[in-house]
């Protein structure tokens, strides 16, 4: 309990016993005069009653008064031992109804008493506690630890409804401070829990920050031997959604793997699972419906890490690929099959290739499938035949010009690239194309001399366009001393250099000159003109550059 509400509550049961003293006087006086504002009140409900019989109920109030003082000091100590250990909150703390009729507790803790703590209360009431010292509620209340106040544990909640769990008792579960991997391993020491992040949709199911459920969420203590461990689980977890009675069959996991918290839940279970449990799972949920959902295709995923579940589902969506391939959520199971070809061989890597192979195309031109062409071209794999013929319009193309990069990655292409070459002036001037030759020119030095000897008498108009000037900026930080001072001849005999500078694009080329071991040469121009290319837009980088060379 903070120190505010500590003292609050003090201040207010000093103030009661106050209160109490000068009642106790002022009875003794209204005693002699006939006039207790307190017996006036009563009677105005009840009737009026008798000297003798006021005299007997004055009597009553003054045992209850005692008897009220040794219940607000135990209550008072239990409920700031409740909130220093982080059990209750104080402005949600209440006690039974059988308490709150008395005077002197309805006084004292009617702002605590405005709410209810349902299960504090249940509890107080069903084990009909004597509240004759702390020691005593704080055993019965923490009964399976009373000796360990430090690790000192409740029944879990489910929400903010707070209701009981039922059949809890062989199950342990820490209240609100440790997280879900904390408890994962203190009750599993056998694993080692992977941080989970849960904002970071890019890369895990986007249920978004308020997936309470899973600080909460408990596990069994000591590990899970038999699948029908899983198949509790899923009961449990049915049981706090308020889906009892149900039958643990492939519809209802595959409804659970398809609901936002099923899908986390089952992701966290199989970390947990033994082999048997993985197979079990992957044959009771619906594996191609699940590849193309939202959250199922998590799941999915993650059985794939599996070997036994690696190959059951590569045989299950055989027939399926090109369809897997160009959905938003299944080329993601179909990429993640190739990545963890747990065959040394790639047994599975070559079945789904052979089956994409007669479709790649189509796969190449898709927003989607693209990725998975992406990856299958990784492999040093024989695609060259198949791109050949389609190459040029591929480099054209905002997905095709990926795959092919991606290709010259890992495979000669000898062929191609040479076919490429020969076209490189269209390439160059071309939105998409540009990226494929500048990756072509990093691949082997003679590429760059082929490219830079059919571009060099283009490279004052190819430095003016938008996209061609990468290229011709590849060019200067890729080629050498020499090609490069050949290139600077060209350019300073035409007197290009400071129309370049002041282009919008020509600009950048010129930066890269000033990079280079000959920037001397371009330099003695430049300061020459310094004034006018303070006066463009174009040039500040320029003159920046030149500042700091002097």
């Amino acid at each position: 309990m903070d120190t505010y509400r500590h003292d609050r509550i003090k201040a207010r049961e000093m103030s009661y016993k106050v209160d109490y003293a000068d009642k106790c006087d002022d009875n003794a006086v209204n005693d002699k005069t006939g006039c207790d504002d307190g017996v006036l009140h009563k009677n105005l409900e009840q009737g009026s009653m008798t000297t003798e019989e006021r005299h007997v109920d004055n009597a009553k109030q003054d045992g209850d008064m005692c008897a009220d003082e040794q219940l607000i000091s135990c209550l008072c100590d239990f409920a700031s031992f409740l909130v220093d250990n982080g059990d209750v909150n104080v402005n949600k703390y209440s006690f039974p109804s059988s308490y709150r009729s008395s005077n002197s507790v309805q006084n004292i803790f009617s702002p605590i008493l405005s709410t209810s703590c349902s299960p504090l209360e249940t509890f107080l009431k069903e084990k009909n506690i004597s509240l004759t010292s702390i020691d005593s509620l704080k055993s019965a209340y923490y009964g399976h630890n009373k000796n360990n106040d430090e690790d000192m544990r409740l029944k879990p909640f489910i929400g903010s409804s707070m209701k009981m769990m039922e059949k809890t008792s062989e199950r342990k579960c820490k209240t609100a401070k440790p997280t879900l991997l904390e408890m994962i391993d203190n009750d599993n020491p056998r694993e080692c829990s992977t941080a989970y992040p849960l904002k970071t949709p890019s890369s895990l199911t986007p249920i978004g920050d308020d997936f309470s459920f899973l600080t909460r969420i408990f596990t069994e203590e000591g590990s899970c031997e038999h699948k029908e461990d899983f198949v509790n689980d899923i009961k449990v977890y049915l049981d706090r959604k308020n889906e009892e009675n149900v039958v643990v069959d492939i519809d209802t996991c595959t409804n659970i793997v398809k609901d936002q918290e099923g899908s986390r839940f089952i992701q966290k279970r199989l970390e947990l699972s033994t082999d048997e449990e993985w197979i079990w799972l992957v044959k009771h949920i619906k594996v191609k419906e699940l590849c193309t959902d939202l959250f199922g295709n998590y799941v999915i995923q993650k059985l794939i890490e599996n070997r036994d579940c690696h190959a059951y589902i590569t045989q299950y969506l055989e027939g399926c690929y090109k369809e897997m391939s160009v959905n938003a959520f299944g080329c993601r199971v179909v990429q993640r099959l190739l990545d963890e070809d747990v065959n040394g061989g790639g047994e599975y890597y070559h079945r789904i290739a052979d089956e994409l192979k007669a479709h790649i195309l189509d796969l190449v031109y898709d927003s989607n499938g693209n990725h998975v062409v992406q990856k299958i071209v990784e492999r040093e794999i024989d695609f060259e035949s198949v791109f050949y013929n389609d190459c040029i319009q591929l480099s054209n193309h905002k997905y095709g010009c990926r795959v092919l990069q991606k290709l010259f990655e890992k495979n000669e292409c000898s062929t191609i690239i040479g076919k490429l070459i020969d076209n490189c002036l269209d390439l160059a001037e071309n939105q998409y194309g540009n990226y494929v030759l500048q990756h072509i020119i990093t691949i082997r030095p003679e590429y760059l001399v082929r490219v830079s000897d059919i571009l060099s008498p283009y490279i004052f108009s190819f430095s003016l366009h938008k996209f061609a000037s990468n290229v011709i900026e590849k060019i200067i930080k890729m080629c050498d001393e020499k090609r490069l001072n050949s290139i600077l001849d060209e350019l300073l005999a035409s007197n290009c250099i400071l129309k370049m500078s002041m282009d919008k694009y020509a600009n950048y080329v010129i930066q890269r000159i000033l990079e280079s071991k000959s920037r001397e040469r371009v330099t003695n121009v430049l300061m020459a003109n310094v004034n006018e290319l303070r006066n463009c837009v174009y040039s500040k980088q320029i003159v920046v550059r030149l500042s700091k060379s002097k």
